[in-house]
């Protein structure tokens, strides 16, 4: 949903679908377990995917597995330590602990984990704009926002191929002719490639027969996002941009505390973060009396505290 991949250190937003999971047949199972973490290059055949999908306890960990967070981490970070000791010509440790990570119990939790996550460069001064803030979902988002549009406008203006017709991209600085078809062709190849930079992420609220991370359109998360981090930059508020106040109120959100909540997520909330009695049900379920980050919950969010 979210990621930041920072110089010490990175921050990712995963939505985990067991349910999904528990409905692939044995030989989904069995395929997709194959692609990744089988012999390179290697083609499997249907019989021998499905020799695979007959053995019921092998099929069983493997669809635990493809639906776990934690061996999700534990691949990644193999293979990043590998080719990090690869270049740097050393061995041993390359990680200092293991990953940490919070439950987002509601969507309220995810939005603002979301805009905590994608906001990292620019609380930590690397960037002043989203649009400088590489290796980030915001970045790759609003790259393939920006490579939609400019297929859109070339798309629009060259079929006719007129001589004067001219096709601008969204930064202003490509003018192509669209009866030049050598340059043309770059821009539209340059184009299709940046309109696809956000395609592995998990889509926001209109991508249509999708499952969206949240009920948010792009445009509006952007709008809030970048209003955000010009807060947390100069410290000063100003006008929400119009719709996002409603969009936070529809989640419930405080939007007075909202820039505190993005700015102070990380050390607000513990192993779960949301609604106070989303906490308190999370408590409930685990046994346990008391849940950290009660008060945050009950700050963060506007309406009446529960007992």
């Amino acid at each position: 949903c979210a990621y930041a991949i920072m110089s010490n250190h990175s921050h990712m937003v995963l939505w985990c679908r067991p349910s999904v999971a528990a409905m692939w047949t044995a030989e989904e199972v069995a395929r997709r377990w194959l692609m990744v973490f089988g012999p390179r290059g290697r083609e499997w055949t249907d019989g021998e995917i499905a020799g695979f999908a007959k053995d019921e306890k092998q099929v069983a960990e493997w669809r635990a597995r493809l639906s776990s967070v934690s061996w999700y981490m534990r691949c990644l970070n193999e293979y990043i330590a590998r080719q990090a000791n690869k270049e740097d010509g050393c061995k041993g440790r390359f990680w200092e602990g293991r990953f940490k990570s919070q439950l987002l119990a509601d969507d309220g939790a995810v939005l603002a984990c979301m805009a905590y996550v994608d906001l990292n460069p620019v609380r930590a001064k690397m960037a002043e704009r989203l649009e400088e803030s590489e290796f980030t979902s915001v970045y790759d988002r609003i790259v393939g926002k920006r490579g939609r549009e400019k297929v859109k406008k070339i798309s629009e203006a060259l079929p006719y191929g007129h001589q004067d017709d001219k096709t601008q991209d969204a930064s202003g600085e490509d003018e192509v002719q669209a009866g030049d078809g050598t340059e043309a062709a770059t821009v539209i190849a340059r184009a299709r490639e940046e309109a696809v930079a956000d395609a592995w992420l998990c889509p926001m609220g209109e991508a249509a027969g999708r499952h969206t991370v949240l009920d948010m359109s792009l445009d509006g998360y952007l709008a809030l996002v970048e209003w955000t981090g010009q807060a947390l930059r100069a410290d000063k508020r100003g006008a929400l941009p119009e719709g996002t106040r409603t969009m936070l109120e529809q989640m419930d959100l405080d939007v007075e505390a909202w820039v505190e909540t993005v700015k102070e997520f990380g050390r607000i909330y513990h192993r779960v973060a949301g609604r106070e009695e989303s906490l308190r049900a999370k408590a409930r379920a685990h046994g346990q009396r008391w849940v950290a980050g009660v008060k945050s919950g009950r700050d963060v969010y506007r309406g009446v505290a529960v007992g």
